[in-house]
């Protein structure tokens, strides 16, 4: 696992400086997913942290996990010698004990997929096998320790690097890449009814690659991120799926061009942060309020020195970052704390 941490290290490494020279292979794409999503806050940890108990699921990276107001559910992921897993695990903070997941009905092995929590059930949707995209997925509910099958019929077209929402009623997936490039489009699944709805791709002018989404109450909003030529954008959109619109995010005022970056929502606004661009890495930010469509900047004073594969939370108050990757690929293990309120970065 160490090797092939430090292999995985050397492709990003690649992908920083020659962002704009990749192509679209299926290999290097896979290795990057899982770089990506190891580093994204869901990843491999083990002797940089405290094991949190023993009995926990084997060594993986690029699975996915969710809270669920009472245990973290992980599964999925890439194990050994990038064996793709359909196992998991659900860990109680409050005992400190894993408990296995069932996998019967699973859905097929894979890593780079999307997870949401309904509140009831876990769904996972797309990503990546052993050696293709997948447009399949599961619904999982740890009270009774069952997986249910998601229909794919109409589904969107196999992806991984996607991203997904939960609106409350509906998963919302968008973007992403597979064989034929990356992904402008997306779908609606309704777990209730077990049927996908097609998302129109008219005013979708935005990211396709790691881009940010979150869901305001009302709309996906979705910014930044890479075009099909590796570009970095700093446009977006605002997705109603009540009726099928898009509506674009004012560019005014707009944080430079980016992908890779992280965005929270405050309840009033979405903070996006740090990621990187073609001329490195990025410590620079802001702040959009959808009601009136209107950018604000962030304070750089204090901020996190730049820096890209990093997480960000939301606390009710604070953006908190933490960790990620530095100049010259060097791991970061701290962070920093931003009151959106006062425009003020601590340590």
């Amino acid at each position: 696992m160490l090797l092939f941490r430090a292999l995985l290290l050397i492709h990003f490494l690649q992908f920083a400086m020659y962002l704009f020279q990749i192509k679209d292979s299926l290999k290097s794409l896979v290795i990057l997913v899982h770089f990506l999503l190891a580093i994204s806050g869901f990843g491999y940890a083990q002797g940089l942290y405290e094991l949190i108990s023993t009995g926990s699921p084997e060594d993986r990276l690029g699975h996915t996990a969710v809270w669920t107001g009472a245990e973290m559910v992980i599964w999925g992921g890439f194990g050994k010698n990038e064996v793709a897993l359909s196992t998991g695990g659900r860990y109680n903070p409050s005992t400190n004990v894993w408990t296995p997941i069932s996998n019967q009905q699973a859905p097929e092995p894979r890593g780079g997929h999307t997870v949401v929590w309904t509140g009831t059930e876990m769904i996972i949707w797309g990503g990546i096998s052993q050696n293709s995209y997948l447009d399949t997925g599961g619904k999982y509910s740890p009270s009774t320790n069952v997986w249910t099958p998601i229909s794919n019929q109409q589904a969107p077209e196999p992806r991984g690097g996607h991203t997904a929402v939960w609106t409350g009623t509906e998963m919302i997936i968008w973007g992403g890449t597979n064989q034929n490039g990356y992904l402008n489009t997306g779908g609606r699944y309704n777990p209730l009814t077990d049927r996908w709805s097609e998302i129109t791709t008219r005013e979708a002018i935005i990211g396709k690659l790691l881009h940010g989404a979150i869901w305001t109450g009302q709309h996906m909003t979705v910014w930044g991120g890479f075009n099909d030529n590796n570009t970095p954008i700093n446009t977006g959109g605002r997705y109603d799926p009540s009726v099928n619109k898009w509506v674009p995010v004012s560019i005014k005022e707009a944080p430079v061009a980016r992908g890779g970056h992280t965005v929270v929502w405050t309840g009033i606004e979405m903070i996006i942060w740090g990621g990187t661009n073609q001329n490195g890495y990025l410590n620079t930010g802001g702040k959009y309020d959808p009601s009136t469509d209107k950018w604000a900047p962030i304070s750089v004073k204090d901020a996190p020195m730049a820096r890209f594969g990093h997480t960000s939370i939301w606390t009710e108050k604070y953006m908190i970052v933490w960790g990620g990757y530095g100049r010259n690929g060097v791991s970061l293990r701290g962070g920093g704390k931003y009151d959106s309120s006062t425009d003020r970065w601590t340590p």
